[in-house]
């Protein structure tokens, strides 16, 4: 694909006129939001909001069981800056992350070196290195069989014997869609 084939592809999607109001449109891409929804959820409750959270209990002299918290601005910042004790951690902290970053690439680019070489063995070491990444999706595509399954899935079994409905379906082209999203 060719740069210019992009770049003409991208200023014609962006200069795209969209015709109707924006209720029109807002209605026609809804299932396009809905897919988002779950991600966005996730994202406010444990990014956002703890982030925010954090800036605003480091901006008051907090005590957790007071009733009213004292707003002091920046003077935990300033403190923190005149702490030898927290420069010493900042120092520690990037040193740790330089050399267990450092001994992990060459242990990974040895381990591929030593790899691709022919021994006795080879394929069962690919395998042991390997797994761990296969066996987490091959898990999830279990997990969810056990969920979804119309006939004996711990969610049917929720719907019918818990709470008196009639089985459901999961696995119909119009819900696939849907289970992937929420999964």
């Amino acid at each position: 694909v060719s740069a210019r084939l992009i770049v003409h592809l991208v200023y014609n999607d962006c200069m795209t006129v969209h015709n109707g109001s924006l209720p029109h449109r807002l209605r026609a891409e809804w299932p396009n939001y809905l897919f988002v929804l779950p991600q966005l959820v996730f994202f406010v409750l444990f990014l956002a909001w703890p982030l925010i959270s954090g800036i605003q209990i480091s901006l008051h002299d907090w005590k957790i069981m007071a009733t009213t918290q004292r707003f002091i601005g920046a003077e935990n910042y300033v403190a923190m800056w005149k702490d030898a004790t927290w420069w010493q951690a900042l120092r520690n902290s990037f040193s740790f992350t330089a050399i267990v970053m450092s001994v992990n690439t060459v242990l990974a680019l040895l381990t591929a070196i030593v790899l691709r070489q022919r021994f006795a063995g080879r394929g069962f070491f690919r395998l042991v290195f390997y797994l761990p990444s296969v066996l987490s999706v091959t898990v999830l595509g279990i997990l969810a069989i056990r969920v979804w399954d119309p006939q004996n899935g711990i969610l049917n079994f929720v719907t019918t014997q818990l709470l008196g409905l009639a089985p459901i379906a999961w696995w119909t082209p119009r819900s696939e869609m849907l289970i992937l999203a929420l999964t």
